[in-house]
């Protein structure tokens, strides 16, 4: 008996020490779970910061740059002609859905953060670094739009009936296209990591996005394309600022692993550019 009366109460201590071992460490598992979040919130905030003013200095970044400006200078002169030929009727209803309210939803953290979460419960390395860039990039891209669109460039081809996203998020521009900004993101992100393939299904919502601002008369063909090149370069920056190259597809890491160049050039018939790639 008295060996039972002894029994009774270490039971119970040790009882009460491990549930109290084990509240602290859940408690302490959740504060490192926080700790890590929000040191991700900061990679991810540094990635959009240095990627803003490193898009810019690379050859092949300030090519396309450059080259962007220049289409967007052809496209913008021939807008109203365009449009007649892309947007002359009404987007059907696969159109309207998929480049309105889920173009809308690509805009929002939805997607980035379910990702990162499950990256993290699989830990799953590649997935990670690609949500810190993806993250990045979507309101780098998001930003640049909402600032351009400052400039008095053009008003949207109608006007009529915007939604709560279209009134809030411009300013006195239709240029460039907030919609384009989320699947243009996706795209050059999804084609970084994971390749070609895998790039198609948002390459497609790309295209659809941009048929239905056409088809609606929301953006003139520059406003989207303006923001392709937008999301190019800011994918561009966010990679080049976190350096992660051993997740890139391997045909991504090949062709940006070589050297590439662009330099003027005269000859006897006239200045020209020309452009090298090193192997």
């Amino acid at each position: 008996m008295s060996f039972f009366k002894f029994l009774f109460p270490l039971i119970i201590i040790l009882n009460i020490s491990y549930t109290h071992g084990e509240d602290k460490a859940k408690e302490q598992s959740s504060h490192d779970s926080e700790n890590s979040h929000l040191k991700d919130l900061k990679t991810t905030s540094k990635l959009l910061l240095r990627g803003s003013y490193l898009q810019f200095t690379k050859p092949h970044t300030i090519a396309v740059a450059a080259a962007s400006v220049f289409t967007i200078w052809l496209i913008s002169n021939n807008d109203k002609k365009l449009l007649r030929q892309w947007g002359g009727h009404s987007p059907s209803d696969t159109v309207e859905f998929l480049g309105n309210p889920t173009a809308v939803m690509l805009n929002l953290p939805v997607l980035p953060l379910s990702l990162y979460e499950w990256s993290r419960a699989h830990d799953n390395t590649k997935l990670y670094n690609f949500t810190l860039e993806y993250t990045a990039t979507l309101y780098l891209t998001l930003g640049e739009t909402f600032l351009l669109s400052s400039i008095p460039f053009h008003k949207r081809p109608d006007s009529s009936g915007l939604t709560f996203f279209e009134r809030t998020f411009r300013l006195r521009s239709s240029f460039p296209s907030g919609h384009m900004a989320g699947v243009s993101s996706l795209f050059f992100k999804t084609l970084q990591y994971y390749g070609p393939l895998m790039a198609t299904a948002p390459l497609a919502l790309t295209v659809i996005t941009a048929m239905q601002r056409l088809q609606s008369h929301r953006h003139w063909p520059s406003d989207v394309f303006g923001t392709f090149f937008l999301a190019y370069l800011a994918s561009e920056g966010t990679r080049i600022a976190h350096n992660k190259p051993e997740h890139y597809d391997r045909l991504y890491r090949f062709i940006y692993q070589h050297q590439f160049t662009l330099s003027p050039a005269v000859s006897t018939d006239g200045a020209q550019a020309l452009i090298s790639l090193s192997f």
